[in-house]
């Protein structure tokens, strides 16, 4: 069985009904393991209304072949144990991790982001 390493910018393919959105992990665990995962989505129209998004392109992670958002309205906290139960039992599936630039650019847009709950602020600590 693999041994998995989550920590900041693993990536990971998860979703309802197989629809395998890759997510990321853009914290470092807080002190009771749990962190902070947004998720990126394509075929989405992009807002005009300054809502936060991030807007990634293709070449930026090998799974990006379109325009793809990070949806920050969708954000989760796991414990990373969670994340890689959810690995060994192929749930989650594990992707290339994202890189040094790329994972700045996303905490970078995700502080003080609107479409953020405020509940996850207490993450920023651990970018």
């Amino acid at each position: 069985m693999p041994d998995y390493n989550v920590k900041k910018g693993t990536a990971f393919h998860a979703g309802p009904d197989g629809s395998r959105h890759l997510h990321v992990v853009v914290s470092d665990p807080d002190s009771t393991g749990h962190v902070l995962i947004l998720n990126m989505s394509t075929g989405i129209t992009l807002p005009t209304d300054g809502d936060g998004y991030c807007v990634l392109s293709p070449g930026e992670h090998p799974f990006i072949k379109h325009q793809t958002i990070i949806r920050y309205s969708k954000a989760r906290d796991y414990c990373v144990s969670t994340i890689i139960a959810a690995m060994r039992v192929g749930s989650f599936h594990p992707a290339p991790d994202v890189s040094a630039t790329l994972l700045k650019k996303i905490q970078t847009a995700c502080v003080d982001n609107p479409s953020l709950e405020e509940r996850y602020y207490k993450y920023f600590q651990y970018f």
